[in-house]
């Protein structure tokens, strides 16, 4: 999680105007090379230090950088970021970051997220150099960077700023505060920002609803998901495959199969097309309460579609055919999903079935 002086630096940005002054600069006298430094010493063959080491990952890292493709590659720099940390090579992780500034990339939200993360996650202070035009769209790369980093407080805290530095938030900063706040289960700081969002008159679309109808499932409040499941419609938003399954999830984990498998049927008749996770959420409560011809045509379903199921998930449903004599379907269900897959693991009709 992001310090509470990484917090205060980032107000800096926005609050002072300073020239960006990159310390990744070769060409300053004072601060010599990686290569300059390396011709100083002797050329003999000698085994690389640890410190040697990590400075050539970085210089490799930064080269890597004028790739396009490579500055896309988000799991490498948190994992170089991270090997530096623990090493407290903070002054390298730096030159990384630095080196990122000269791309266009930095205009782009996701990228400028992920710069502003690294510095967190590296237990660094964002300078006051790292200057981001304060501007609604800067503003957003903040508060989804807190928001993605569970610092739901200090994105709030952004939230509030915005007016006071004369910025409206528009429907990407509400949807980011709805999204996190209703997913983490702060269902009443949700419903706070929606009401802020609908004073503001700004339309709630798809996006909204969903992350709202999530918070009151969340909250057993599911009959008012439903309720705005119709709000919804009225509106002419049409519900997608995300708002059916957090119904069925939420009826599911309520142990209501018969509400479960309505609003399964009712995904299909609005020409919604179920995805992998629809069916993962409403098989073991199907194999659980026994009803095993209905997790046959879900599994078959599912297979044709290419899904794939753990092997244990569907192996339940043939051991519950089997154990109601259904030996036939059992079968046909152990050679479908055995035809169909690649895994290690294969189907097995239980021995006395045989």
């Amino acid at each position: 999680m992001f310090s509470s002086s990484l917090s205060r630096r980032l107000h800096g940005i926005f609050n002072h105007s300073r020239s960006p002054t990159s310390r990744f600069n070769k060409s300053n006298p004072s601060l010599p090379s990686s290569a300059t430094q390396k011709c100083n010493k002797s050329t003999a063959a000698t085994p690389l230090t640890a410190e040697e080491h990590l400075q050539n990952i970085v210089d490799k890292f930064i080269k890597n950088t004028e790739s396009q493709r490579f500055r896309h590659q988000k799991g490498t720099y948190d994992s170089t970021v991270r090997l530096l940390a623990v090493r407290k090579k903070f002054s390298l992780i730096e030159d990384i970051i630095e080196a990122q500034k000269k791309y266009e990339d930095i205009k782009v939200e996701g990228f400028a997220t992920r710069l502003i993360k690294l510095y967190g996650k590296a237990g660094m202070e964002v300078p006051q150099e790292v200057s981001i035009k304060a501007d609604v769209i800067s503003y957003n790369i903040v508060i989804n960077a807190f928001c993605e980093m569970d610092a739901l407080d200090k994105a709030i805290l952004f939230f509030h700023d915005m007016e006071k530095n004369g910025m409206e938030p528009n429907l990407v900063t509400f949807n980011t505060l709805l999204t996190a706040l209703y997913r983490k289960g702060q269902f009443f700081d949700g419903e706070r920002v929606w009401a802020t969002m609908e004073n503001k008159n700004i339309a709630p679309d798809l996006v909204s609803y969903n992350a709202r109808l999530r918070g009151m499932v969340l909250e057993k409040r599911i009959q008012d998901g439903i309720e705005l499941l119709a709000k919804m419609e009225e509106k002419e938003i049409k519900p997608d495959v995300y708002s059916y399954n957090i119904l069925i999830k939420g009826f599911c984990q309520d142990g209501d199969l018969e509400e479960a498998k309505k609003w399964y049927y009712k995904l299909k008749e609005s020409e919604v097309d179920p995805i992998a996770t629809t069916y993962r959420i409403l098989l073991p409560l199907l194999c659980e309460q026994g009803d095993f011809d209905s997790g046959l045509q879900l599994c078959k379903e599912a297979i044709d579609k290419g899904f794939v199921f753990h092997t244990a998930e569907v192996q339940r449903v043939v051991d519950g055919l089997a154990e109601v004599s259904k030996t036939e379907e059992a079968k046909d269900l152990v050679e479908l999903y055995n035809s169909k897959n690649n895994l290690k693991f294969k189907l097995k009709l239980p021995q006395n079935s045989t």
